[in-house]
C-alpha cells in the first residue's frame, strides 16, 4: 500500500508559488514509502499559453490535454511512475486511494504500444 503526504497552498503569484514549492520541498519526507504530493495552485491569466509552455520544457515526457468543450486543459511534465496498460494505471489508482492524481498518456489501439505515467508537474 503507497502512503502519501499532501501539502496544498493556494497563492497569488508565481514567486509565491515557487517560494511555496521551495518549502514544501525542504520538509522531513515521512518515514514510510510512497509518493509526495506538493500541491501549490496559483491563478493563470487568459494570455497563458500550457501548450506553448509545455513545448518550451526539458523534461520528458510532456504531456497536454484541452477538453473539447473546453472546459478543462491540462499540461503536464515528467513521470513519477510509468504503467504499462491502463489495468496496472486504474490499479494504482485504487491503491492509492487519492481522487485527486490523474494519470496521462496514450493508450494506444494496440494496448502494448500505449504510454501511460504518473506526471511529476502538472
Amino acid at each position: 500500500m503507497w502512503g502519501f503526504t499532501t501539502v496544498e497552498v493556494c497563492v497569488l503569484s508565481v514567486s509565491t508559488a515557487l517560494a511555496r514549492l521551495r518549502d514544501g520541498l525542504s520538509e522531513p519526507f515521512p518515514d514510510s514509502p510512497g509518493t509526495r504530493i506538493i500541491d501549490i495552485a496559483f491563478p493563470l491569466n487568459d494570455a497563458f499559453d500550457p501548450l506553448l509552455w509545455c513545448g518550451q520544457q526539458p523534461q520528458w515526457p510532456q504531456f497536454y490535454w484541452q477538453q473539447r468543450n473546453g472546459d478543462e486543459e491540462m499540461a503536464a511534465l515528467g513521470a513519477v511512475k510509468s504503467f504499462p496498460s491502463l489495468d496496472a494505471a486504474n490499479r494504482f489508482l485504487h491503491q492509492a486511494g487519492r481522487q485527486d492524481l490523474r494519470i496521462c498518456g496514450l493508450n494506444a489501439f494496440a494496448p502494448q504500444q500505449g504510454r501511460l505515467v504518473l506526471p511529476r508537474l502538472e
